[in-house]
């Protein structure tokens, strides 16, 4: 029995699941958070704000990006407002991200009781940022890396 049939198949595979997993490497972070089922209302959110064409620059970036279930845990308020006032949403949105740093999850582990943007970094259990925790780590991109979160950052005033 030739076996190079069966080699050729499985090493397409391989091959192909490579390809899949690092597609997102070539892409942007705006193209990666476009590209995300979970993450449609901070696409909105950039791009009323006009913040993705930040996001399609050279970077490095490190991009806390809340999923679109962490919006929903935003009171009816909350969002009230920031559909009132653009520029107190951009400010909400901008405090999500790291500019000049493509920061990994160990890298982060590395960041214990530190903080960026304003937002203390916690190892303890779990890594999170201003208590929201990461959820899935290491998106990375053509310009920096994405990290889902599963609660919206607020800002100091």
């Amino acid at each position: 029995m030739n076996s190079r049939p069966l080699t050729a198949i499985i090493l397409g595979l391989l091959l192909g699941l490579t390809s899949i997993s690092s597609a997102s490497d070539l892409r942007s972070i705006a193209e990666n958070v476009a590209a995300h089922k979970q993450l449609t209302i901070l696409w909105n959110a950039a791009k009323e704000t006009r913040l993705l064409d930040d996001w399609n620059t050279v970077g490095p970036f490190t991009l806390f990006a809340p999923t679109d279930t962490a919006f929903r845990k935003l009171s009816e308020r909350q969002i009230q407002l920031l559909v009132a006032n653009p520029e107190l949403l951009r400010k909400l949105i901008s405090s999500h991200v790291i500019a000049g740093k493509a920061l990994t999850a160990a890298e982060l582990k590395n960041w214990h009781g530190k903080q960026l943007n304003g937002f203390r970094i916690s190892t303890a259990n779990t890594i999170q940022i201003g208590g929201a925790e990461l959820i899935l780590l290491d998106i990375k991109c053509s310009n920096g890396v994405i990290h889902c979160i599963d609660t919206v950052l607020m800002p100091e005033k």
